[in-house]
């Protein structure tokens, strides 16, 4: 008997491979950014902005924040 895929089943499945994918690409674009500035700034424009809210959450302080995404993108 095959299974009936019901739509939000079907959904996350849609959003699974799709989280895969740009696990893939940015896979690709750290290797890539350890020689090309370009790519570097890919991955920054990406990520910097979610880091940086979740940093100054962390710790309430924009100032530190600040600091502490650029350490972590750095690295």
């Amino acid at each position: 008997m095959q299974e009936l895929i019901l739509p939000d089943r079907l959904s996350r499945a849609s959003d699974e491979r799709e989280a895969e994918q740009a696990a893939a690409q940015d896979a690709a674009l750290v290797k890539e950014a350890k020689h090309s500035p370009v790519a570097f700034a890919a991955l920054y424009q990406r990520y910097v902005t979610s880091v940086f809210r979740y940093i100054h959450v962390r710790t309430g302080s924009a100032a530190d924040a600040e600091d502490l995404t650029s350490d972590a993108i750095a690295n």
